[in-house]
């Protein structure tokens, strides 16, 4: 692994039951960068983001691969040695954080039992470093949110509470799971800009996983297309949005909407019924040739650091 690799994950494989939802995934995330994974739902993103972590639902099986976060591979940990570096070195943000809270437990005593499983901090400075986050989430009245309970805060709150919450201990990487999906713009855009601070404040990674290519494309140094459980097309950001080879890329870009353009078509219908030998959307590819039905295609790179699984676009670059 490269020195400069945070995160890497390689050849990862998941399976619920006789159902494969992760297929050859592999990504890396350096330091103080920021990976977008875009997809659209059911694509797999929320099970990557899980399986890192340590808690895939059950029934929910590693089949091939490996996770390495550092020097450390995450698949080889102990539950206790792998809690010791959940929270505390990798922090995640729920896709719906009014829900992952506890309803009847106050901020202020979420926060102390966090810190209290992950870190090693006290109470009065887990406190202290929760009203400076809070400040810098552009909410001032810590105190009053510190002594609240969830439902009494707007969604925006919420979310932003969370964020807080999962910075207390520093952590070096961030999941943030679709954290503007239940927003408004406005609420949204405060959120993605104080994600993105972070990562200039306290050198924190960020992965962020949505299905609004727009907010990625706005956030990210390097992006990553997900459909059917694989990786279509990844590289850096500027790549992948002036420069996509996948069809599928290109269908989700077409589809952002553009103040200086004709409404957007939506992406086409590529019908993977899940059982497909093939490309996943071999179906509504207007390229697809008798390999793409047959055989998955790799990812391979055909530029320096873009990656692509096309047969089509290794044809093109004489990529064998």
């Amino acid at each position: 692994m490269k020195r400069t690799d945070l995160l890497k994950i390689n050849n990862l494989d998941v399976s619920y039951g006789d159902a494969k939802v992760l297929r050859d995934i592999s990504v890396t995330v350096q330091p103080r960068s920021i990976l977008g994974i875009v997809g659209e739902s059911g694509s797999g993103k929320s099970t990557l983001i899980s399986t890192v972590m340590g808690i895939l639902d059950k029934g929910g099986t590693i089949c091939n691969g490996k996770i390495i976060y550092k020097d450390m591979e995450l698949l080889k940990l102990s539950r206790e040695e792998l809690r010791k570096i959940r929270g505390s070195e990798i922090a995640l943000v729920m896709q719906n954080p009014a829900a992952s809270f506890n309803p009847v437990r106050k901020i202020k005593y979420q926060l102390h039992a966090a810190v209290r499983s992950h870190g090693s901090l006290s109470c009065k400075e887990a406190d202290e470093r929760m009203l400076e986050l809070l400040a810098r989430m552009n909410l001032p009245d810590g105190n009053r949110i510190m002594n609240s309970y969830a439902f009494e805060m707007s969604g925006g709150m919420c979310q932003r509470t969370s964020i807080a919450m999962a910075m207390v201990l520093r952590p070096q990487l961030l999941f943030a799971d679709e954290p503007t999906s239940a927003l408004d713009v406005t609420v949204q855009a405060m959120v993605v800009g104080e994600l993105m601070n972070l990562r200039n404040g306290y050198g924190t990674s960020v992965v962020i996983v949505s299905h609004n290519m727009g907010v990625i494309s706005h956030m990210s140094d390097r992006i990553a297309v997900m459909y059917a459980g694989m990786i279509l097309e990844y590289g850096g950001k500027n790549e992948i949005i002036m420069k996509p080879f996948h069809i599928y890329t290109q269908n989700i870009i077409k589809a952002i909407p553009r103040m200086d353009a004709p409404a957007p078509c939506g992406i086409a219908a590529f019908r993977y019924n899940g059982t497909a030998r093939g490309c996943p959307v071999q179906y509504g590819c207007p390229n697809c040739s008798p390999k793409c039905i047959k055989e998955v295609p790799p990812l391979k790179e055909i530029d320096s650091g873009h990656f692509v699984r096309c047969w089509l676009a290794y044809a093109e670059r004489k990529i064998i």
